[in-house]
């Protein structure tokens, strides 16, 4: 098998990212040194994603948080151990989704007795739908274009 280790204290700086200056071949003893030229950084500049969207969207991910946070749009105040009659997941599981929809802030609890009940927060769905639209929009207007 013939593989290429990077040597990280032998990183050449080239912008924003660290290109590697020494290539050892695994397989054999013979090493090969690479003068890498400098890069330009790209002159398209990508915007960076706020870290609670990309939290939101990871824990949206999910199949089964997906249909958590849809049911309790149709139905808020859905108490935790409701979810098993929609899901086929136990108890504990239903209990870990929730648990990850709370901290990335889609959902708030209330208790009601000895029971916990489930509502959306709608300002987390509200701010991912605004970043949303507008790349649709984008992308209806790119499709125009052509």
């Amino acid at each position: 098998m013939l593989g290429f280790v990077a040597n990280e204290a032998d990183a050449v700086e080239a912008g924003p990212v660290q290109v590697p200056a020494l290539l050892t071949q695994v397989a054999g003893t013979e090493v090969l040194q690479a003068k890498i030229p400098q890069v330009e950084a790209p002159a398209v500049e990508v915007q960076r994603v706020a870290a609670p969207q990309v939290e939101v969207l990871r824990a949206l991910a999910h199949p089964v948080r997906w249909g958590i946070v849809r049911r309790l749009a149709a139905e808020p105040g859905i108490c935790a151990c409701d979810f098993t009659e929609f899901f086929d997941v136990s108890q504990p599981t239903i209990s870990a989704h929730l648990k990850v929809l709370r901290e990335a802030g889609l959902v708030t609890t209330r208790r009601n007795g000895t029971t916990i009940c489930y509502s959306i927060v709608p300002g987390r769905l509200e701010s991912l739908s605004r970043v949303l639209a507008g790349m649709a929009a984008t992308a209806v207007d790119s499709d125009t274009r052509t």
